[in-house]
């Protein structure tokens, strides 16, 4: 199954909450944690039920807008 996902790899971290109502600030803490596994960018989505948005970019977690 891992084999087949593309865009991943070993030097990725991904984090994520579901049903939560403070989900978005859950995820960038647990990014944040991650960060040590690689800083060459970081980004959340994040969605109303509706429209999912995004926030990425290159660097820190703290960095990115």
């Amino acid at each position: 199954m891992f084999g087949e996902i593309k865009g991943l790899n070993e030097e990725c971290g991904i984090f994520g909450v579901f049903g939560h109502p403070q989900a978005a600030h859950m995820t960038y803490y647990g990014l944040h944690a991650l960060q040590h596994r690689g800083q060459e960018g970081a980004g959340v989505v994040v969605s109303d039920g509706v429209d999912l948005k995004q926030s990425k970019g290159e660097g820190l977690v703290t960095d990115v807008r």
